[in-house]
């Protein structure tokens, strides 16, 4: 909305100069007009002082969302929140359900030993060879065979059970019995399903074409119709509730790296004691250099935020070994261009030494 203000008027003589209507109107600016304004150091005058009609020389022209940016935006408004995203994606059982469901993009260990086998015996590999690529033939094998094994890989199902649920849970949550863990699963599931995290249904295979069919609760009838042959059955009087996992959270997850970044900010946001807001993900893009027009494609920053009135910008990883000389360097130039109040290296990896190394080079 809008703030109006109804300006005082001391001398009656201007009254009758006054429009009908007159309003003045404050816009608050929005999160990323704001953090643009501090990356280009922008400075404003009043309308007396002689620097009030100087064009401002720009250090990035344009200031936008990367597209991992933008996914995890989508992501936030998801969890309606950054606490609440950071809440659940540190829970130790719904980081772990996440991934069981197709959040991760690593094949377990029981995965990686099936796929191996399948590679050795398709390249004919005995116990304790290596496997060799030494020429173009080579390389056209190894291509074949990944193709036609890929066929044999696929996302683990993106569905379980409540029963799934409670099972899963059995070792991974401490309670002090098997009732208070149900009461936790379901009460957090509960809030996940009303976010649009998980959906609520019931997933049954055709008897007459085999096809998987997913019903939403709010779709559930007594008969069914399978949506490929029409077939009808008549729904199971007792059955478990399925949870299905959002794809757009769980492809996020696996394929655009928003856990380091919701990592990162939702800790830096404890930390604060009057005041946090941030962006993240963004791209200084591109470089200006007043007459000398456009000097280079930019670059990106992972996050940017304002904490009890600090300016920080931070670069986050997922290992220490994704810190290498060219990020360091990179995070340097942009920390002496943009003269933040504090620079922040971050990762999910606990090795604050190797850290607080790296923290050192830049100094």
């Amino acid at each position: 909305g809008y703030l109006t203000l109804i300006p005082q008027v001391d001398n009656p003589v201007f009254i009758p100069a006054m429009p009908p209507n007159f309003f003045i109107r404050l816009k608050l600016p929005d999160d990323t007009e704001i953090f643009t304004s501090l990356f280009n150091q922008l400075k404003f005058h009043l309308s007396e002082d002689t620097r009030f009609n100087e064009s401002p020389t720009l250090l990035y022209k344009t200031i936008e969302y990367s597209r991992p940016g933008k996914i995890l935006n989508g992501v936030l408004e998801q969890f309606s929140s950054l606490a609440s995203s950071f809440e659940y994606l540190t829970n130790g059982f719904w980081y772990k359900v996440f991934c069981s469901l197709g959040a991760d993009n690593k094949p377990n260990e029981e995965e990686t030993d099936k796929y191996k086998r399948t590679l050795k015996k398709r390249f004919r590999i005995a116990e304790g060879e290596n496997l060799n690529i030494e020429n173009e033939d080579d390389w056209k094998k190894l291509i074949n065979v990944l193709y036609n094994t890929s066929r044999d890989i696929r996302l683990p199902k993106g569905y379980k059970s409540f029963s799934d649920l409670i099972l899963f849970g059995k070792d991974r949550i401490e309670a002090s019995n098997d009732k208070e863990k149900k009461i936790m699963i379901s009460s957090s599931l509960k809030r996940l399903v009303n976010l649009s995290i998980f959906h609520q249904g019931k997933l049954w295979v055709c008897d007459t074409c085999s096809h998987r069919n997913w019903t939403s609760i709010e779709n559930v009838k007594t008969f069914q119709d399978c949506e490929i042959c029409n077939s009808s059955f008549q729904a199971e009087v007792n059955f478990d509730w399925d949870f299905y996992l959002n794809e757009f959270f769980s492809d996020a997850l696996r394929n655009h790296g928003i856990l380091p970044v919701i990592w990162a900010l939702g800790k830096l946001q404890k930390s604060a004691r009057e005041c946090f807001f941030y962006i993240s993900s963004i791209e200084l893009n591109p470089k200006y250099r007043g007459e000398d027009g456009f000097e280079d494609s930019g670059s990106e920053l992972d996050f940017a935020c304002i904490i009890d009135g600090k300016f920080h910008i931070g670069e986050v990883k997922k290992s220490i070994g994704y810190f290498k000389d060219n990020v360091i360097e990179k995070l340097i130039t942009q920390a002496n261009e943009i003269k933040p109040d504090v620079v922040v290296l971050a990762c999910l990896e606990k090795n604050e030494a190797a850290l607080q190394e790296k923290a050192q080079r830049g100094q």
